[in-house]
C-alpha cells in the first residue's frame, strides 16, 4: 500500500494537478495521494480529485514540514514523494514497487527524466556504485524526493526529512538512510 504525498507552496495550478494526475494515473495505484498545502494562497478543494486528501498548513513551514506532516497522515506501508512541479510515467510506482521486492530492500530510487525541448531525455539514475555516501557528498547522483519509494518503518526510524532544511531535504534523507544501512552491517 503506497501512499503519495505531494506538499505544494504557491506552485501554478496546472503543474500540481499535472503532478496528481501523474499519480492518480499509475499502472500500481497508490493506496492514497496526500497534497499538503503551506502556501500563501490557498489550492481550490474543488479542482482537485476526490480521491485526494488536501491539508493545509501555516504558510511557508517548508517541503520538511509539510512532507513529514504528510507522512504522519499517511496510512500506507510505503511512501512515495512527488514534487508538484514533477510527474511520473505511468509505470514509476509499478517499476519501484517490483524493484523494492526483487532487491528485498526497504527503499529504492527510480530514475530521473528531464522534459527538454518537448520530449523526454533520460536524465540520471542512481546505481550502489553511484549511490553512496562519498559521491552523494560531492554530488547528487541522481536522487530526490520526487524518486524514491520508501517503506513507512525505515523513514520514521531515521527521523523523516530533517525540518531544519529548506533546500537538499531530500539528499539529507538518503544520506540518513545510507548511514542507517552502514550501522546495520
Amino acid at each position: 500500500m503506497i501512499s503519495v504525498i505531494i506538499p505544494t507552496c504557491n506552485r501554478p495550478a496546472a503543474f500540481l494537478h499535472k503532478a496528481i494526475e501523474s499519480a492518480m494515473v499509475q499502472s500500481l495505484p497508490p493506496h492514497e495521494v496526500i497534497v499538503v498545502d503551506n502556501g500563501t494562497f490557498g489550492i481550490d478543494r474543488e479542482s482537485l480529485p476526490d480521491q485526494v486528501t488536501l491539508y493545509r498548513l501555516p504558510k511557508r513551514i517548508g517541503p520538511s514540514r509539510a512532507r513529514n506532516f504528510g507522512a504522519a497522515k499517511a496510512s500506507g506501508t510505503h511512501f512515495a514523494f512527488l514534487d508538484d512541479d514533477d510527474w511520473w510515467d505511468g509505470n514509476f510506482l509499478r517499476k519501484t514497487w517490483t524493484a523494492l521486492h526483487a532487491k528485498n530492500a526497504r527503499c529504492v530510487c527510480g530514475r530521473l527524466d528531464t522534459f527538454r525541448q518537448n520530449r523526454i531525455e533520460q536524465f540520471k539514475c542512481a546505481t550502489p556504485q553511484t549511490l553512496t555516501i562519498p559521491v552523494l557528498l560531492h554530488r547528487n547522483p541522481g536522487t530526490t524526493g520526487t524518486n524514491l519509494l520508501i517503506e513507512k518503518r525505515l523513514f520514521w526510524e531515521v527521523g523523516g526529512f530533517d525540518e531544519r532544511l529548506r533546500t537538499s531535504e531530500d539528499k539529507a534523507l538518503v544520506l540518513e538512510i545510507l548511514r542507517a544501512d552502514e550501522k546495520s552491517r
